[in-house]
């Protein structure tokens, strides 16, 4: 196997294949359609969350081609980081996000109030549903989600980009990718993607980002769950009266600064998935 296989265009052929996956995708839609199958906006919703597969279908392909190692994205034996400071870590990132999201919100209704309140009223999970649709919607958010944005923004383009901008430029440039990727919280999810880069650079380990990107996201369900089961749902008036609390949890910002420039890589670093396959031989 290749020792840097992303010495090769290999974004060019991961965006031909997403390109023609969404493009057989819409064809599909139009054909169920066509034939009189009910396709409202949840189970839209929900067919969209589906592409998330094809990232995966397209790694497991290269991996049977002998192209691109999967396991070399992992690292079981080298682990910078300690526990109690990922937990530290991923509880500030949770109260940076609401934050930040919140503060969002509050902006967003100055600019359209329609739009904010339709943000803040829309469920992860829409009552009324099968539990089975509710079931298969925490498996997308929760799991197939984090694990194909943490192949595609840390294990892909990370890495490519790094080859030909070097490290630091890499970072960046997949961060906010990242973030554009969520663009109603885009600065949240550039933050949160930079966060995540140097975790995977430090410890050649793709698991411990995807761990830490499931707790995240699973968090995020709860904290929408809650607030769509109150007996009273929370307002925007009401997130407006909380801006102070939420200006407050951005207090522990300096500690993922800490964090970052702790352990911002030196100097342009060799490929993590380099690194992994030298020391499995």
């Amino acid at each position: 196997m290749d020792l840097n296989p992303f010495g090769q265009p290999l974004l060019r052929y991961f965006g031909i294949w997403m390109l023609g996956g969404v493009v057989l995708f819409y064809f599909l839609v139009r054909l169920a359609a066509g034939t009189g199958l009910d396709i409202d906006a949840t189970s839209g919703g929900i067919l969209l969350q589906l592409l998330a597969l094809l990232p995966l279908i397209w790694l497991v392909w290269k991996h049977w081609n002998n192209q691109l190692g999967i396991h070399y994205f992992f690292n079981q034996n080298h682990q910078p980081f300690r526990w109690l400071e990922l937990g530290l870590l991923l509880t500030v990132i949770i109260m940076i996000s609401y934050s930040i999201e919140g503060l969002t919100l509050i902006l967003i209704s100055w600019w359209s109030p329609a739009y904010a309140v339709d943000l803040l009223e829309q469920p992860i999970f829409p009552s009324g549903l099968p539990w089975s649709i509710d079931i298969l919607n925490l498996i997308l958010v929760v799991v197939v989600g984090p694990l194909m944005e943490e192949f595609v923004f840390r294990g892909l383009i990370l890495q490519r980009l790094m080859v030909k901008y070097g490290t630091s430029t890499a970072i960046v440039i997949s961060s906010i990718l990242f973030g554009v990727l969520h663009f109603e919280t885009w600065l949240t999810a550039s933050v949160f993607g930079l966060i995540m880069c140097v975790l995977f650079l430090g410890s050649r380990n793709l698991w411990l980002p995807i761990s830490i990107h499931m707790a995240n996201n699973a968090m995020a369900v709860c904290i929408n769950v809650w607030q769509h089961n109150q007996e009273e749902p929370l307002t925007i008036n009401q997130i407006i009266v909380q801006q102070w609390y939420y200006i407050l949890a951005l207090s522990v910002t300096p500690i993922i600064i800490y964090f970052v420039k702790k352990y911002w890589p030196v100097g342009d670093s060799e490929l993590p998935y380099a690194m992994n396959l030298k020391h499995a031989k």
